[in-house]
C-alpha cells in the first residue's frame, strides 16, 4: 500500500481515508453497535466516532487532514 500524508481525526490513512470515513459514517447511523468483520481502517473510523461521542463531541462530518500542509481536504471517492 502506498503511504500518504492523510490523517483522519488523528489516525493515519494508508490510501485515501475511504475506509475510515465509511466506518465513521456507519457508526453515526448505528450508534452503540460494534461493527463485525470489517477492515482495520473501517474499525478505526467507527472507533473514532465512538470516541468523539464519549467525550461529548458530536461532529457532523468526518474530517481528513493533509499532514504535509496541515489543511483539511475534501473527501474524494475512488
Amino acid at each position: 500500500m502506498a503511504k500518504t500524508n492523510l490523517n483522519f481525526h488523528g489516525s493515519t490513512c494508508t490510501k485515501d481515508c475511504s475506509g475510515h470515513k465509511a466506518g465513521w459514517n456507519w457508526q453515526k447511523k448505528n450508534p452503540g453497535q460494534v461493527p463485525q468483520s470489517r477492515s482495520q481502517s473501517f474499525m478505526n473510523g467507527a472507533m473514532t466516532r465512538s470516541s468523539q461521542l464519549s467525550v461529548g463531541r458530536n461532529m457532523i462530518a468526518p474530517s481528513i487532514r493533509d499532514m504535509t500542509t496541515g489543511r483539511f481536504v475534501k473527501f474524494k471517492p475512488i
